[in-house]
């Protein structure tokens, strides 16, 4: 996580969606699935003739633009019962006036037990 500028949420989430993206882009990822409880930024990504809020539109191409750099990418809205662990993570970074970098092996414990959560309302298909 990383803090940002204050702004309204839904330009939160979309600048979070490109962060994202460019930074699996840096690791040269191939095959990406981006997934959050932002309807708003999300419809316009995953469904066709979605047009994005104003407020978000150059965000939204910009991450549009990004899709090339992928093999596949996969924009997914989530219900915000499976995004704990994202709202933990900015939380965590909100308290802490601290950007975050972890990975499995050096989470913070809350951060921790809501990826465990988000593990058991994952659907099924």
């Amino acid at each position: 996580s990383k803090l940002h500028q204050p702004c309204s949420p839904i330009v939160a989430e979309a600048y979070a969606i490109l962060w994202a993206m460019q930074l699996a882009n840096h690791e040269q990822w191939s095959h990406v699935q981006i997934e959050g409880d932002a309807k708003q930024c999300f419809d316009p990504l995953s469904v066709e003739d979605v047009p994005p809020d104003w407020s978000i539109s150059n965000i939204i191409s910009s991450i549009l633009s990004l899709k090339i750099c992928f093999v596949s990418v996969c924009f997914r809205w989530v219900n915000r019962v499976c995004n704990a662990a994202t709202h933990a993570t900015a939380k965590h970074s909100v308290a802490s006036k601290m950007s975050l970098c972890c990975n499995k092996d050096n989470l913070p414990c809350a951060v921790y037990s809501a990826c465990m959560d988000d593990c058991l309302h994952v659907p099924l298909f």
